[in-house]
C-alpha cells in the first residue's frame, strides 16, 4: 500500500466468464469482498435489444395497432454482433395478432424491421428469443389500451328480460362497449343512441 494505505492494481486479469467477485486479505484484518461484476466474451451473443423502429424506446399503442420494430444481437458489452445471422422467435407476455413466431433471418447481426401489433389490453412487452439457443431479450413494457367500440363484439342486455304490459313495469338496459378483440371498454364518452318500438325509455346512466 501507499502511505495512505490504498493498493493499486493495474495488471488485473480474470480468464474466466460470468459473475465474479475480488477478495482481498490482509495480515492482522479481515477479508473484504467487491461487489458482483460480469466478465463476457466479446462478439459472444448473449442477449437482444428490441426497439421501435428505427430506435427508441416502444410507446403506448391501441389494441390491434400495427407497428415495427427493430432487434439487434448484442454480446455481453451491448456491442452489435454482426456475425449473427440467424432468427429470433417474438413473443409476448400479452396476445398478439400479428409477428409472433420465428422472424426473417438477421443481417450483420439486425433485424432492422419486423411488424407486430397486441389485440389484448394491459402492461406489455415483446421478448425475442434465439431461434437455435436460449439468449433473448425483452423489449421495455409499453401500455396497450382498447380500439373504438365495435358493434358486433358490444352487448345490450335487460333486466328482466321479461315484463308485464300494465304501463309501470320497467326492464334495466345495459349497454357494455367491447372493441373488435373483445376488450372492455373502461372509460367513458362514446355516445349511444337507445330507441325503441314500443314504451318508453328512461334517463341514461354513464357507467362508465
Amino acid at each position: 500500500t501507499n502511505v495512505l494505505g490504498i493498493a493499486s492494481f493495474v495488471d488485473l486479469d480474470v480468464d474466466d466468464i460470468g459473475a465474479k467477485e475480488l477478495v482481498a486479505t490482509s495480515a492482522g484484518l479481515g477479508p473484504e469482498t467487491s461487489s458482483t461484476f460480469e466478465i463476457v466474451n466479446a462478439g459472444t451473443l448473449t442477449s437482444f435489444v428490441i426497439e421501435r423502429a428505427p430506435s427508441g424506446t416502444i410507446s403506448s399503442k391501441t389494441a390491434g395497432q400495427d407497428f415495427n420494430i427493430i432487434i439487434t444481437a448484442v454480446d455481453g458489452t451491448m456491442t452489435t454482433v454482426t456475425t449473427f445471422t440467424g432468427t429470433v422467435v417474438i413473443s409476448s407476455n400479452c396476445t398478439m395478432g400479428v409477428g409472433q413466431g420465428p422472424t426473417a433471418s438477421f443481417t450483420s447481426g439486425v433485424l432492422s424491421s419486423h411488424t407486430v401489433d397486441i389485440t389484448s389490453v394491459g402492461t406489455c412487452s415483446i421478448t425475442a428469443t434465439n431461434s437455435a439457443g436460449s439468449e433473448n431479450g425483452t423489449s421495455n413494457t409499453f401500455t396497450v389500451s382498447p380500439g373504438a367500440a365495435d358493434e358486433t363484439t358490444s352487448t345490450i342486455t335487460a333486466s328482466p328480460t321479461v315484463i308485464l304490459n300494465d304501463g309501470s313495469s320497467t326492464s334495466i338496459i345495459t349497454v357494455d362497449l367491447f372493441d373488435e378483440f373483445g376488450n372492455d371498454i373502461t372509460t367513458g364518452g362514446d355516445v349511444i343512441v337507445l330507441s325503441a318500438d314500443v314504451g318508453t325509455l328512461g334517463t341514461t346512466v354513464d357507467n362508465s
